[in-house]
């Protein structure tokens, strides 16, 4: 995100920064991602070498080059063969039911899917936070209320920031 939270400007990144999208292929490989169906329609593609996941309230009207959408045993996905797979899922509740406990799952772009998650207590943020400041029409959700930075890297255009759930109890001091 740049300074002002933007994240996204016409359902599109408002930056091209190679050294972030190099970062992001390498941290995302062989994991799980859950992305919205505007993200996908941005990416335009299945990222390889991960369990692609999809949120959408509408998984009938989604459609993955040549390839439909399919329904089968209550799961709705697009099936590419050997190469790739993106289930689809239309609640959050149905999404954590059909991950492993052991996934480490990340959360992919936009705001709204980013909000379904952001107060989770198992949520943990990785961030981009870029170093200028640009014009936009999607933001990230405020969370510094509830989250504190753990780690940071610096690198020339942005920084790479971690941020882990601040756990609030009864007896917890507010400064």
């Amino acid at each position: 995100m740049s300074p002002n939270r933007v994240i996204g400007k016409n359902n599109q990144l408002p930056w091209d920064i190679p050294e972030e999208m190099i970062d992001f292929r390498s941290f995302t490989l062989w994991k799980t991602i859950v992305m919205g169906r505007k993200t996908y329609e941005w990416l335009g593609r299945i990222l390889p070498k991960r369990r692609n996941i999809m949120l959408t309230k509408n998984p009938s009207s989604v459609k993955v080059g040549e390839y439909p959408t399919l329904f089968h045993n209550n799961t709705w996905y697009v099936d590419g063969g050997d190469k790739w797979r993106i289930e689809i899922y239309t609640s959050k509740e149905d999404l954590e039911k059909a991950l492993w406990d052991t996934d480490e799952v990340l959360i992919l772009w936009w705001s709204e899917i980013y909000t379904l998650f952001i107060n989770d207590n198992r949520s943990e943020i990785r961030l981009s936070e870029i170093h200028k400041t640009y014009d936009g029409d999607t933001y990230f959700p405020e969370f510094r209320h509830i989250y504190k930075e753990v780690g940071r890297e610096k690198r020339e255009q942005y920084d790479l920031v971690w941020y882990k759930k601040e756990i609030w109890t009864p007896d917890t001091k507010v400064l």
